[in-house]
Parts: structure tokens; C-alpha cells; sequence
């Protein structure tokens, strides 16, 4: 199980770093429960897992420094999707 590289960037806030740092350390959870879904992850916890419009709704009710919306592949790879 991988992540995509998700290295530290000094223009991103901390707040970025836990979210995604949340991502690395369950990756292998993510895979395995979230194969090929686009998943919104608030404060630690998958909230909603499916299609890319259901994973961005959710993200919208929540704080955006909150909740991060990722893709994780068939392959279990998971993918950020910046910006």
C-alpha cells in the first residue's frame, strides 16, 4: 500500500500536514475498505466514500481546513487532489 508523494511543503499550512499525514498513516485501511472511490476524510474519519460529486458535497458542509477529499485507486494508491 502507498500513498502519492505527499512531501512537506512550506507553503502549505499545518493544518494540511495533519490531514494528509492522517491519509499515510491509514493508507492500507483506506485501500482495503475504499477501492476505487473518492473518499472525504473529517478530522480523522471517512464521512463519505463513492463517486467524486458525493465525496466534494460532503467536503462542503464542513470547515475546509477540516476535511480533505482523495482518490484511492483500485491499486489501493491514494491520490490528493490538490487545489
Amino acid at each position: 500500500m502507498s500513498t502519492q508523494a505527499i512531501a512537506r511543503d512550506t507553503q502549505w499550512p499545518d493544518f494540511e500536514h495533519t490531514k494528509l499525514k492522517w491519509v499515510q498513516e491509514h493508507a492500507e485501511e483506506l485501500g482495503t475498505k475504499y477501492p476505487n472511490q473518492w473518499v472525504c476524510i473529517v478530522d480523522g474519519a471517512v464521512t463519505a466514500a463513492g463517486t467524486c460529486d458525493e465525496a466534494h458535497d460532503e467536503a462542503q458542509k464542513h470547515d475546509w481546513r477540516r476535511a480533505v477529499v482523495m482518490l484511492v485507486d483500485t491499486e489501493g494508491y491514494i491520490y490528493h487532489e490538490a487545489g
